[in-house]
């Protein structure tokens, strides 16, 4: 019935935020996302991504923020990611930089400038993801 309603996820996402881009669209139908912590789901953890701190991750993690915003955002935050993501920057550069995730942290900053420039990103081919 929501998925009727609001329809399904987004491809336009591609990976990342498209459950928070369904949630807040179900919210907008006045229709609620509930949290049941019996819940199972079995999902094979960042099978596409690598996971962790990667550069890939952050790209497309920024990128789909900024999409997100675009489509979905309010005043209020508009305002929060300017401020905890664009001007915290220098601090998240020096912080990757003495980790070693110099790489990831500008991935980060080209995802969100190519979302905020509207450059559309390529989908990469994943082996053996279903098309």
């Amino acid at each position: 019935a929501l998925i009727a309603r609001v329809g399904a996820f987004d491809e336009a996402y591609f990976v990342y935020l498209e459950d928070i881009d369904l949630c807040l669209r179900a919210r907008a139908a006045e229709r609620a996302c509930r949290y049941v912590p019996s819940a199972v789901m079995v999902h094979d953890a960042s099978a596409s991504s690598g996971g962790g701190y990667g550069a890939w991750r952050k790209h497309m993690v920024a990128y789909n923020l900024v999409l997100l915003l675009r489509r979905r955002g309010t005043p209020k935050l508009w305002m929060a990611f300017w401020v905890l993501e664009v001007l915290a920057w220098p601090l998240l550069f020096v912080s990757a930089a003495f980790r070693g995730r110099t790489r990831a942290a500008l991935a980060k900053a080209r995802g969100t400038w190519k979302a905020l420039l509207h450059r559309p990103h390529e989908r990469p081919v994943i082996p053996g993801a279903a098309s």
